[in-house]
């Protein structure tokens, strides 16, 4: 009301109005004539789908100041084939370019186990497939170095360059431990497929737009509760496969070493869905620059 009065337009920018029992609490009778009275002075919604949208018509914004825009956050999400230091990581890795590249990123507790014992499945039929594990938390780190090792594989750290052994092993089987922070797009880069992590375990998922930005055919588990539109966007555009168990993650894996031209129709896919959604930033910025001249 103060800036209402003082003539000073209030905006909401990247507009999400929560869900059905958040905005039903605004309708409450006890509040629903000052929510009302507040929402009506709203200069201008820029609202992130139409969704959102109804739903602050609902709560009294004027119909003609309500203005789907989109999402800021496609226009955050970067476009690119390669990212700078990935062939600087390939090579101090010792990662061999002229195999694939399974990278599993943003992994939670519960998930390394569960994608080891898929890897142990693909490399039956896949010897050439290379695996590459980066978890979310880096306090987990050593915790997976020792997990990967007590599958047999040697598990060759990015922060030390030293492969840590299983005992009594001839020449084990390398896999990869990202166990440095800031290099997860690097690691994504290199990847043939990948898989990302905190969605087999209810955690609610993680940054699904990195990998399609990158154009990777991606897998994920089913728990994507914090990314829900970015997910439901890949899955209608079938440019997601998304796994409940090992035995699911081995053949979504295991179809897309198969069958090349799905892996890049996939990709794709993936990278237009994002670059399909861009735009938002500039819209709200013109609007704005309307109310300020």
């Amino acid at each position: 009301e103060i800036a209402s009065r003082r003539e000073i337009p209030a905006m909401i920018v990247n507009g999400r109005a929560t869900d059905e029992k958040s905005v039903r609490r605004f309708e409450w009778p006890i509040v629903r004539g000052v929510a009302r009275r507040m929402f009506s002075q709203v200069s201008w919604v820029g609202a992130q789908d139409e969704v959102h949208a109804e739903r602050f018509r609902r709560l009294g914004v004027a119909a003609d100041r309500v203005v789907v825009t989109g999402s800021v956050k496609y226009d955050s999400a970067d476009i690119a084939d390669t990212i700078e230091g990935q062939e600087a990581l390939r090579d101090a890795m010792g990662i061999d370019a002229s195999r694939p590249l399974w990278v599993c990123g943003s992994t939670g507790p519960g998930e390394e186990a569960v994608i080891l014992d898929a890897y142990a499945r693909l490399i039956r039929d896949f010897p050439e497939l290379q695996i590459a594990i980066v978890p979310r938390k880096p306090e987990r780190f050593d915790e997976v170095a020792r997990l990967i090792v007590s599958r047999g594989y040697a598990c060759l750290r990015r922060s030390t360059g030293a492969p840590q052994l299983p005992e009594n092993a001839v020449e084990p089987r390398p896999a990869w431990l990202g166990d440095t922070v800031g290099e997860l797009r690097a690691f994504y880069s290199l990847a043939a497929i990948v898989f990302v992590g905190r969605s087999l375990v209810p955690m609610g998922g993680s940054d699904l737009m990195e990998a399609a930005g990158l154009a990777k055919a991606i897998l994920s588990g089913p728990h994507t509760e914090n990314f829900a539109e970015v997910a439901a966007l890949l899955t209608a555009a079938n440019a997601i496969v998304v796994v409940r168990d090992a035995s699911e993650l081995a053949a979504g894996v295991a179809k897309l070493l198969g069958d090349a031209a799905e892996r890049a129709r996939m990709s794709r896919a993936a990278r237009a869905t994002i670059l399909e959604r861009r735009g938002a930033t500039e819209k709200t910025v013109q609007r704005m620059l309307e109310f300020l001249f």
